[in-house]
């Protein structure tokens, strides 16, 4: 007899792994030095990174990165995300 599993929606697992707390959305999952790490389908990602593809359905380039506004280590509030050009975040966080 072969167990049947339920599809769940990669979304919806995302936001099992996260709370909200002060006007952000944290992430309360696996954490890889220091960064919130998502599977889904077998490869590890960015939850930040992920949450922004995903569920924001943004582009990111090679060359950008996300930086936060809020500037929580493990928020994933896609509204608090802005991606920059690599190397630029040091002149954000000073502004």
């Amino acid at each position: 007899m072969t167990r049947q599993y339920k599809k769940q929606d990669p979304v919806e697992r995302f936001l099992k792994h996260t709370e909200a707390v002060d006007g952000c959305l944290l992430w309360t999952g696996q954490l890889r030095k220091g960064v919130g790490s998502f599977m889904d389908c077998y490869w590890s990602h960015s939850c930040r990174r992920w949450a922004w593809i995903n569920i924001a359905k943004r582009d990111l380039r090679d060359n950008q990165v996300l930086v936060m506004s809020c500037g929580s280590a493990t928020c994933v509030d896609t509204d608090h995300m802005e991606a920059i050009k690599k190397g630029s975040q040091r002149s954000y966080y000073k502004q």
